[in-house]
């Protein structure tokens, strides 16, 4: 990928024209943005979370071109979310682009004025990760809990949460559990079924929510195997370019230092996106040999894998539509007005990554302190 692109847009138009990926009209198309003065689009409307919220692929098209969107935009933002970036809230899914176009008709200006006002030391890594496994949070979370005597009731689920005097009854197959307050980080669906009959309107809104649902296939492959060098992070397949099963490929050799190998390249790579079940409905032997034809295409890659791991993520991936924020505010007014107490944090609101997970964990936490 060029230089410069910042959540795939590019500020760097001369990197871009180098790297072949946009065409000679594309590069000339997003050049207008450059020069334009006057604003073409809501994004430094009064109600930037609601009404004035747009889609990421009606902001680029309008900005940049079409180009732009589908050959960079799109396959970065589309692929983080499983969906499809015309679709996907500004302000939900691209808030640092959001910003942005809020401060200037010309994206690429403003965008550039922001990464010169946020420089990075030149020898920061570009990722971050725990050697030993995301897991160990969780784990230590949990050992955390359980040595302060903390009940943690795994494998429990709510069946239903009412009203008792001033805190709420909890209940469980262990039983009924008093609660003075409660932090529902469900997804959607489920945190609307347990709204239901106590904030019925925030709850119906809620189960609107749609989700994607995507597998994430581990892979470790001999490196005399490859085509091509581990000299990027990975690539991101294009919807104008689709290829059977595979929608992105992660280099995690080349990405963590604690995975790389003379003689073995681990790839992580995702398949499935919303409205697209295909990968989903393979069993794993079939993911796998399906996956090993797309990656023959992109890499050269001939030989099975020397070891493989299928996990599925079933509507994990919320679809933020434009206007999501501000939906948000209302759901979260909504339960504070007909049930005091409650408390919604996770994926489904204000982010789907882990940094935004705990954000809004670490707010609800201090909502009840």
């Amino acid at each position: 990928m060029p230089a410069g692109l910042v959540l795939g847009v590019p500020t760097d138009l001369d990197a871009l024209a180098a790297s072949g990926i946009v065409s000679s009209e594309g590069i000339a198309r997003a050049a207008q943005d450059l020069t334009r003065t006057e604003w073409i689009d809501s994004a430094n409307g009064s109600d930037p979370n609601g009404i004035d919220d747009q889609s990421v692929g009606e902001l680029i098209r309008a900005r940049l071109g079409d180009e732009v969107h589908e050959k960079l935009v799109s396959p970065l933002l589309s692929g983080v979310n499983a969906g499809d970036a015309d679709y996907l809230s500004l302000a939900a899914g691209a808030a640092q682009i959001a910003v942005a176009a809020r401060k200037s008709p010309s994206l690429i200006t403003a965008l550039r004025e922001q990464t010169t006002a946020a420089q990075h030391h030149p020898d920061a890594p570009v990722f971050h990760g725990i050697p030993v496994g995301t897991q160990t949070l969780t784990d230590l979370i949990l050992a955390r809990l359980t040595q302060v005597d903390v009940p943690v009731h795994l494998s429990c689920p709510v069946s239903s949460i009412a009203p008792n005097g001033s805190g709420w009854t909890v209940t469980t197959p262990l039983g009924a559990i008093a609660a003075d307050e409660i932090i529902l980080a469900t997804p959607a669906q489920p945190t609307a079924r347990l709204l239901d009959s106590i904030a019925p309107e925030t709850a119906d809104d809620l189960a609107s929510v749609e989700y994607a649902s995507a597998a994430m296939v581990s892979l470790a492959v001999s490196k005399k195997s490859l085509g091509v060098p581990l000299d990027a992070s990975g690539f991101l397949v294009a919807q104008t370019d689709p290829l059977p099963t595979l929608t992105a490929c992660s280099w995690a050799s080349a990405k963590w230092a604690h995975l790389d190998d003379p003689e073995v390249a681990i790839l992580r790579i995702s398949a499935g996106k919303h409205g697209d079940t295909h990968a989903l409905d393979l069993d794993d032997s079939s993911l796998v040999e399906a996956l090993g034809v797309d990656l023959n295409t992109t890499m050269g890659i001939t030989a099975p894998p020397i070891e493989s791991r299928v996990t599925r993520w079933i509507d994990a991936l919320p679809q933020y539509r434009p206007g999501h924020p501000a939906r948000v505010a209302a759901w979260r007014a909504g339960v504070s007005d007909e049930a005091p107490g409650i408390h919604l944090a996770g994926a489904a609101y204000d982010g789907l990554g882990l940094p935004a997970c705990i954000r809004q964990g670490r707010q609800a936490a201090a909502d009840i302190a």
